[in-house]
């Protein structure tokens, strides 16, 4: 059979060309021989099955930078949201990571171009007699939503913010991270009078909102296996990773078939298992599915980003290195897109 004809190849290829733009990439560069360094870490038999899903997967929701591009352009032409850029300060006041940073600078260099306004930008330098009683703080993804709500608390509390509305927008976000983020910042923030709107229609246009409640668990949109197709390892019977399982299928945004979705999830987790099985000192946080803080396999994100891989997506994606290092824990896995810690 020729290359040209080869189904896995082009499977290779593909994933290879979807991912072209990750920012933390290996020396030789994504391509197909990256992609099979990935895959030859799977059983031979679950190979082609786990690059047609993985492909597929990306190609919906890998987000590229052109993508980015294309969400802040349409911010920024869209005419309702004038009031919001003439009424309200931009925050950008994120503790770790830069993304936040990096969308507002590429707000701002669309708003240039498209010789409309200049973007009021808040940070942690702007003094408190210059800020106004109007925010948005924008970022690119929320899983859990932990992060936007410890930025959004220490400035207000930092501030003495009070009397205002905050408006939250992100391009993707999850159900149950939404739904934390909004009844804690109420609480937290209850004394001060403080508005707090956190929507998908609001400065961005229509952005994803997609399930994760353990109440829709049969149409969740992250990778949750049920019960009886996994099998814990022996070592990890504890309680760290028991937790809720899904209990059915119906068809959500991301998966589209019962059969290749219980397999997919079933493979991930297994490798996940293995990779946590060499580290030495286990964090019980880090699942096979990705980081979680409570019991279970891992938050199971399916999102990903040209600008790094979250830390909340299955392990098989992230965990690694490229080079070896002669540690053991990171030694055992080469991530097909390998994510950088905050600095």
């Amino acid at each position: 059979m020729s290359q040209q004809q080869d189904p896995i190849l082009r499977l290779k290829k593909s994933i290879a060309s979807t991912i072209s733009d990750y920012r933390h990439q290996p020396d030789s560069g994504i391509d197909a021989i990256h992609v099979d360094k990935w895959i030859s870490q799977f059983n031979q038999n679950d190979r082609e099955f786990v690059l047609t899903q993985t492909d597929e997967l990306l190609k919906i929701f890998y987000i590229t930078e052109q993508k980015y591009d294309d969400f802040v352009t349409a911010i920024i032409k869209r005419p309702a949201n004038e009031e919001y850029f003439l009424g309200y300060s931009f925050l950008d006041i994120q503790a770790s990571g830069n993304s936040q940073h990096e969308i507002l600078e590429k707000m701002q260099l669309a708003a240039n171009e498209h010789g409309r306004f200049k973007l009021l930008t808040i940070n942690s330098f702007t003094k408190k007699e210059n800020l106004r009683n109007k925010f948005i703080y924008q970022d690119d993804l929320s899983f859990s939503a932990k992060k936007a709500l410890s930025d959004i608390t220490a400035f207000c509390e930092g501030n003495d913010i009070r009397n205002a509305d905050i408006i939250i927008a992100f391009f993707i976000q999850f159900s149950s991270g939404k739904h934390y983020l909004l009844t804690e910042l109420k609480k937290r923030l209850e004394s001060r009078n403080i508005n707090i709107s956190i929507s998908r229609m609001s400065v961005m246009g229509r952005g994803f909102l997609l399930e994760n409640r353990l109440t829709y668990s049969k149409q969740s949109d992250v990778f949750w296996p049920r019960e009886n197709l996994i099998e814990i390892p022996q070592w990890a019977t504890t309680p760290t990773y028991v937790g809720e399982y899904r209990n059915g299928f119906i068809e959500g945004d991301v998966f589209k078939n019962s059969e290749n979705r219980d397999r997919y999830e079933k493979i991930l987790t297994e490798k996940g298992f293995l990779i946590l099985e060499h580290s030495l000192e286990r964090k019980p946080s880090l699942k096979p599915l990705g980081f979680k803080t409570y019991h279970g396999l891992g938050f199971g994100g399916s999102v990903f980003s040209y600008r790094n891989c979250p830390n909340n997506t299955p392990l098989v994606f992230w965990w690694g290195t490229y080079e070896h290092t002669g540690n053991k824990a990171l030694d055992c896995w080469y991530p097909l897109m390998k994510r950088a810690g905050y600095e």
